[in-house]
């Protein structure tokens, strides 16, 4: 499956991590789902959302009518996708994009998902160019380091990233 990510929602999910950083963040993905394609092209922060610097909440229920509320009322000719979180360094730990067990329990209970992105941001002195990587992306913009990863809802699909980014 190719995930493309446009500069406008790369854009959305980097600022909304950084923003509440070094507390976690979660957000909806909408987009198109086309023969083995997804591309997102809308994000919305999902702010309202308790978070600490381990963990984020999000009720399903909630991002259901929310996303129900965008695709009928807004943009039907959007869909839902799927969610991203983040993974941020705190306490002397840094960030990782793997999906913990909890992740993966919680996402997988979500039927409607068809991606779920983890987003680890880390501070970082060097400034690191955006690359492609085995199922996501990574680079630098400023002090932080992001490394973005998609989990589909099917395990056995590999992904690969399409994204436009000029640093």
């Amino acid at each position: 499956m190719r995930i493309k990510l446009s500069k406008s929602a790369m854009s959305t999910i980097l600022l909304s991590v950084v923003e509440q950083f070094p507390n976690e963040v979660v957000g909806i993905l909408f987009g198109y789902n086309e023969d083995n394609r997804i591309s997102i092209d809308f994000i919305l922060p999902l702010t309202h959302m308790s978070s600490s610097t381990d963990y984020v909440e999000f009720e399903n229920e909630r991002i259901d009518d929310i996303s129900e509320f965008y695709t009928k009322n807004i943009s039907p000719n959007h869909t839902y996708l799927g969610i991203y979180h983040s993974h941020n360094e705190a306490n002397g730990e840094k960030g990782s994009p793997e999906q913990s067990s909890f992740d993966a329990d919680r996402f997988h209970n979500r039927v409607k998902n068809n991606i779920d992105l983890i987003v680890a941001c880390n501070l970082s002195d060097d400034e690191k160019k955006w690359i492609l990587t085995n199922g996501g992306i990574k680079g630098s913009l400023g002090k932080y380091y992001f490394e973005i990863l998609a989990y589909p809802q099917d395990d056995n699909m590999n992904i690969e990233f399409e994204f436009e980014w000029n640093n």
